[in-house]
């Protein structure tokens, strides 16, 4: 029976329940509720709140610019957005389960990994070609530190996609999420960070 697949007679494990394309989630011994995830939220966000400053510090340290600080963490924070808006609008896909939040310390995580590597591919560069400008700077190491992390972001971006094997729909829409997620904090990035 596809409606209850989980199920179990005779215990308190009610299971994950598909309604089309709206999962429901899992209750073991009366212990894991909805209510308890919406708990959680607060707390989720809080770190998002600390996620964000701390992440700011660790790019300014690094790069000594407030311009790639504020860029960096724009692209972060853009992807968020867009990337709902391709999961809801151009896919299609109404549920959104909230094990989707954490996307946003992923895409914090591979959006600073990136800021870190063009940062550190444009100090190299510098440093070799001292008497340069800095228009042949930025042609001698602008397409390595993209495909760089170009190569990083759509690994990790397929890794996440190929969760849609999975028998359990809220894997398969986390992975579609994070898969969007870090495509587009990649495109960000190159958009906001290279010119």
């Amino acid at each position: 029976d596809k409606s209850n697949a989980y199920s179990q007679e005779g215990t308190a494990m009610t299971g994950v329940y598909e309604v089309g394309f709206q999962p429901l989630f899992l209750s073991f011994d009366g212990g894991f509720y909805m209510r308890d995830l919406y708990r959680a939220v607060p707390m989720d966000l809080a770190l998002f709140a600390v996620a964000c400053p701390v992440t700011g510090s660790l790019f300014f340290w690094h790069t000594k610019s407030l311009f790639l600080t504020l860029f960096g963490l724009l692209q972060i924070i853009l992807a968020l957005p867009i990337s709902w808006a391709l999961y809801t609008f151009v896919l299609g896909l109404e549920s959104f389960p909230i094990i989707n939040l954490g996307g946003v310390f992923i895409v914090f995580s591979l959006g600073a990994d990136d800021v870190y590597v063009m940062s550190d591919k444009w100090k190299s560069t510098r440093a070799i070609m001292t008497r340069a400008s800095t228009t042949e700077v930025a042609i001698k190491s602008l397409p390595s530190a993209i495909t760089a992390t170009l190569m990083t972001s759509f690994t990790t971006s397929i890794g996440f996609f190929a969760t849609n094997v999975s028998d359990i729909v809220c894997i398969r829409l986390f992975g579609t999420f994070c898969g969007l997620l870090i495509a587009v904090d990649y495109v960000l990035s190159v958009l906001l960070l290279s010119p």
